[in-house]
């Protein structure tokens, strides 16, 4: 893992990557909201 390599290209990458992961993960979230 690189992170020290990378901090900003891998910052990047974990939002880009945990927004969509958190909401396939957790679709329970995602209804909540709407729902509210």
């Amino acid at each position: 893992m690189q992170w020290s390599s990378s901090s900003s290209s891998t910052n990047n990458h974990f939002h880009v990557g945990a927004t969509p992961m958190s909401e396939q993960i957790i679709p329970v979230p995602k209804p909540l909201k709407y729902a509210n």
